[in-house]
């Protein structure tokens, strides 16, 4: 039979002013019993470590995921000018076209991550920043499905 969570975690119940505890495990223990549902069997640790690394900054993989992702999106962002460039859209198309869809591919599994970690995934969809990761990915899944459309024109052939 499963265990299912509550509120809190069993041995905080009942305390007094228990306030913003600094003992990282403590952290970790309330993370976990706030993500989960109390109609849901609890979640694998493997979804709460993958939880503590996407969302929270405040630990050494948080930190280095977060930083990875920028560094990603300033490179996107780079090539999407790059490629704007009429001469260098000609000679490097296919090398531009491979690194938007790599880091399609990577946008992708970062979002699938975040709904697969989360304890309610449609809240999490619905939100500013699911709308934001999913309006980022969908546009190069469109070209695929709608040939010939583009999202912004470059004025190439």
């Amino acid at each position: 039979m499963p265990c299912y969570a509550t509120a809190e975690p069993p041995w905080m119940r009942g305390r007094q002013g228990v306030g913003e505890a600094r003992d990282r495990r403590a952290k970790r223990a309330r993370l976990f019993w706030m993500t989960v549902r109390r109609d849901q069997p609890l979640h694998p640790a493997w979804r709460v470590r993958l939880h503590e690394v996407i969302f929270e900054a405040d630990t050494a993989a948080g930190r280095a995921f977060d930083v990875l992702l920028l560094w990603c999106i300033v490179v996107i962002v780079l090539e999407v000018l790059v490629e704007s460039v009429a001469g260098v859209h000609e000679r490097y198309a296919w090398f531009l076209r491979a690194a938007e869809w790599a880091f399609t591919i990577l946008f992708t599994v970062e979002y699938v991550l975040r709904l697969i970690c989360v304890g309610r995934p449609l809240r999490y969809a619905t939100s500013f920043f699911g709308a934001i990761d999913l309006f980022a990915i969908v546009p190069t899944y469109l070209s695929v499905l709608l040939p010939g459309a583009s999202l912004c024109p470059r004025g190439h052939a």
